[in-house]
């Protein structure tokens, strides 16, 4: 409803030269702590620095990591987290001297004609000042390890999708503080890539301890790795090297003195 509206975009603060994407995401983790909203956002941004932005909300200190490297959204995560729910990106544009402009889309659907990937969007449309909704579709080429919108770009110009932002329902968010509960320890675990081949990475938000034995345990319950891994570097994310081991289902755990969390591995070749 128009509250609620309002009060998501209080939270999603803007800064003089428009809405700011770190700021979106922070607003989204705000306005998700606030209603107890079991819900987690994910991004995607080669355009900010933090490997995880946290909620302003102290109490559940609940976060979301930046699921790239330094090359921005790519296809493959659009077309996962579209199954889920749509998809809102940044969309800037460069020429010679630098980024001229930018502009906020969302992605309805994901599709290949031709050999050529598209993207439906939907964007603002103000003809005569009376807002609105246009849809389009438009084209998607890699460009530099980006993703160049043909339709958007000219000869002195490109405009690329610069950030991605989604949400998914995620049931394994709790919302008592770490005072009330040992579980929140353990925060906010990000396994990726799934299925895996050569190497997984995972993050979490560790609260308290300062440093967290990670472990990889194959399905018949031996555990085939094992490492012991300091907070801070667990909170940006670490690689595991999984090419040596039998194609499977795995379980990653994750302990520390005051709790214990885990997650699925699948191994593929």
């Amino acid at each position: 409803d128009e509250a609620r509206f309002e009060e998501l975009r209080t939270r999603v603060s803007a800064t003089p030269n428009g809405t700011d994407r770190v700021s979106v995401v922070r607003g989204l983790l705000d306005y998700i702590d606030a209603h107890r909203l079991p819900i987690r956002p994910r991004f995607q941004s080669a355009s900010i620095d933090d490997t995880t932005i946290f909620s302003p909300n102290t109490t559940w200190n609940h976060g979301a990591r930046n699921e790239t490297d330094t090359t921005g959204p790519d296809l493959q995560w659009l077309r996962s987290a579209l199954m889920y729910s749509p998809v809102v990106i940044e969309l800037g544009t460069y020429d010679a001297n630098g980024r001229t402009s930018g502009t906020w889309a969302t992605v309805a659907g994901i599709m290949r004609q031709n050999g050529v990937q598209r993207l439906v969007l939907h964007t603002d449309a103000d003809e005569g000042g009376e807002g609105g909704r246009r849809t389009m579709i438009v084209s998607v080429v890699p460009d530099n390890g980006a993703q160049a919108i043909l339709e958007m770009s000219t000869e002195s110009s490109r405009t690329i999708v610069e950030s991605a932002i989604a949400l998914r329902k995620d049931p394994t968010i709790v919302f008592t503080s770490v005072s009330e509960d040992a579980s929140r320890e353990i925060a906010d675990v990000v396994l990726t890539p799934i299925p895996a081949s050569t190497a997984i990475t995972i993050a979490a938000n560790i609260v308290r301890s300062p440093a967290a034995q990670i472990s990889l345990v194959n399905i018949v319950g031996n555990e085939v790795w094992s490492a012991s891994i300091p907070s801070d570097s667990l909170r940006s994310g670490v690689s595991i090297d999984v090419g040596e081991y039998a194609p499977g289902t795995y379980t990653v755990l994750i302990r520390t003195q005051h709790g214990v969390q885990s997650v699925r591995c699948v191994i593929t070749r």
